[in-house]
This record gives C-alpha cells, structure tokens and sequence, in this order.
C-alpha cells in the first residue's frame, strides 16, 4: 500500500484550496454565462490592460489554441479586442473592452462571496504574510521576479477597473 502524510504537505493543501475556490467561483459565475477561463483572461488584463496572445496564455498557463477558442468567444461577447502590435505585425495584442466593465464588476463581486468566507477567522497580518509567502512560492517556481500584480503591469492600483 501506498501512503504520504498530506497533512505536512503544503503542495497539496494549496492545490486543495485553489481548487475549491474554483469551483466555489464557477458554481457562483455560472448562471451569468461567465468561466473560470475567462476570470483568468479578465483579470490578467485588469493587471496588465494589453498583453499578447503569447504573455496572456503563459500568464494563465493554457495552450495557445485553448486561448485562441477562449478569445474568439470573448471576442463575440463584446469583452476583449484583438488588434496588431503597432511594433510587430505579427504579434496580436488584448485588450478588454468597455462592455467588459459589468462582467468584471460581477466577477469580483461573486469573488469577494467566495473569498471571504474563505478566509474567515484570519487575522490581516497573517493574510498578508500568507500572500506574501505563496506569492515568493510563485516567483521560486518561475524563477522570475516580475509577477502579475508586482510593479510594473498594474503600477500598484490594488483593485484595477478594466
């Protein structure tokens, strides 16, 4: 028999609630035509405002045609437009639209019902350690310094409009 004491292992229980949220997110952005894909294209886009095709998808950590179908779908609702990098035809650039502005009111809306219970009972310097912590776990990971959120993308505003 196989055995590993998960109660030790952070991996896991990261994983564990991650996952959670998810489906606590999806459960709760479903019956206004919203996916977990798109909250993740939105968000990135609210820290970043444009990126390309290719950052987008390795910010998110999809597959470029995943990404392709995604957009398209977004594209029609309204929510995002593509156009060419005016350095670099070949690179298209996102951007979210006006009539994206409700979707993502919604989306944080929904998000701060799933969040705060989560959290419930955590005092704010030990959430605030904790992002601290799973953001430096991020950045081990992708051996980079540069994070969604960190300087740069979203010059510091911590709650971005789109």
């Amino acid at each position: 028999m196989i055995s590993y004491d998960f109660h030790l292992s952070l991996a896991y229980w990261l994983g564990f609630v991650s996952r959670s949220i998810e489906r606590a997110l999806e459960e709760r952005l479903a019956p206004h035509g919203v996916g977990l894909q798109e909250v993740k294209i939105l968000a990135c886009l609210a820290m970043c405002e444009e990126l390309s095709q290719s950052e987008l998808g390795a910010m998110i950590g999809i597959e470029p045609s995943t990404l392709v179908r995604a957009l398209d779908r977004m594209e029609k609702c309204g929510w995002v437009r593509r156009h060419p990098s005016a350095h670099d035809r070949r690179r298209n650039l996102i951007r979210a639209t006006e009539k994206a502005k409700p979707v993502w009111k919604t989306i944080v809306r929904e998000g701060k019902k799933v969040e705060n219970p989560a959290i419930a009972g955590i005092g704010k310097p030990e959430l605030k350690q904790l992002q601290e912590a799973v953001r430096q776990m991020v950045r081990n990971l992708k051996g980079s310094t540069n994070l969604p959120g960190d300087e740069g993308c979203d010059r510091g505003k911590p709650e971005r409009e789109l």
